[in-house]
């Protein structure tokens, strides 16, 4: 019996030029990390999106500059170049899960160093609600929350600590 296939990924974007659309093909196609379930490339471009199994400690190649929640599922985003801020993104259930998974990156993060800014606020991309910001030396962690159909999905970006400068209310 075969495998179910994975669904695949293809990230539209819409801009004065018209719509484009970049497909992610596989990578690895036997990953020799147990939990990764897939690990996705973006056409022309570096970027490289990994999906991970709950694990109940961090894989072997998760990325060690972010945190990490045992026993969650989680999509990680990295480049082969680091030419790319590392993000990841945990989908919930709901919205009261997103709010637990958003606390518990808090405080992983917290642990590691990072310092929450509660006076720092950044607009969410899509809607009113202010993001949480916690800092790092010339680093800032962004996490927001995005409602995803009848589910959410909490996000944390990485940004240069001068974006914060520049864009922050």
């Amino acid at each position: 019996m075969s495998e179910p296939s994975l669904p695949q990924m293809v990230l539209v974007t819409r801009g004065p030029e018209g719509v484009a659309a970049t497909p992610y093909t596989p990578v690895d196609a036997r990953p020799s990390d147990p939990y990764v379930r897939q690990r996705l490339a973006a056409a022309g471009r570096a970027e490289i999106v990994t999906e991970y199994s709950a694990a109940p400690q961090r894989p072997p190649s998760y990325p060690a500059r972010l945190p990490f929640l045992p026993d969650r599922p989680v999509f990680t985003t990295e480049t082969r170049d680091g030419g790319m801020s590392p993000g990841a993104r945990w989908p919930c259930a709901s919205r009261d899960e997103a709010s637990a998974v958003r606390a518990a990156v808090e405080r992983a993060s917290i642990e590691a160093g990072w310092v929450a800014v509660p006076s720092l606020r950044m607009p969410a991309p899509h809607g009113p609600s202010a993001a949480r910001v916690l800092l790092r030396e010339d680093l800032a962690w962004v996490l927001l929350t995005a409602d995803a159909g009848r589910g959410a999905v909490v996000q944390l970006l990485e940004v240069p600590r001068r974006v914060l400068r520049e864009r922050a209310f």
